[in-house]
């Protein structure tokens, strides 16, 4: 089976001819969404065709830019239609984007970004640059052994130990206990 995909924007649903859109594409079931101000990328009915689609079908769209994707995320797609035997083709860019070398195009340029990515992240660390939150709690040493000392021996509450901690989250804490636990050994 042939499936269309077409996103309108909102004020051009009072111009659609589903049936004109359908012969221009030349499938057999055509799905659309509107583009809208609340929801660019919401497309629940490009999902649902993508659910209906079996072994050998074929997802024809107008074009690239019609999907809004980034180049990971329409790489992803490709992949994940191409592993399932989708065909998947672009009308207006006149591609096949499932053929093996439009594939590998795509995987090559996604190899290329992750790398480029990574040499970024490399050239960052080396001059100094820290990834991923600061721990805002707990930084003394002495008082998290005593504090975390006294609620193993359930001497406090917990809530009493993330107070003195300055810990606000009851997730945060027990992360920190175990972490505690694993760090001194008693775990």
């Amino acid at each position: 089976m042939t499936y269309g995909y077409v996103r309108f924007p909102h004020f051009e649903r009072a111009n659609l001819n589903k049936s004109e859109i359908q012969e221009k594409l030349g499938v057999d079931k055509l799905f659309t969404d509107w583009i809208t101000a609340i929801g660019i990328n919401m497309m629940p009915n490009f999902y649902d065709m993508l659910q209906k689609t079996k072994q050998g079908d074929k997802i024809v769209i107008q074009s690239l830019e019609n999907l809004g994707f980034s180049n990971g995320t329409l790489y992803g797609l490709v992949k994940e239609l191409r592993d399932r035997e989708i065909s998947f083709y672009t009308l207006s860019e006149d591609i096949m984007l499932t053929d093996d070398e439009h594939f590998k195009l795509m995987e090559s340029t996604q190899n290329i970004a992750k790398a480029n990515q990574m040499k970024g992240i490399k050239r960052a660390m080396e001059k100094g640059v820290k990834f991923g939150r600061e721990i805002q709690y707990a930084t003394d040493e002495k008082k998290l052994n005593r504090v975390m000392l006294d609620y193993d021996r359930q001497a406090i509450s917990w809530r009493e130990a993330a107070d003195k901690l300055g810990i606000e989250k009851k997730t945060t804490f027990f992360y920190r206990y175990h972490k505690w636990e694993k760090d001194t050994g008693r775990k």
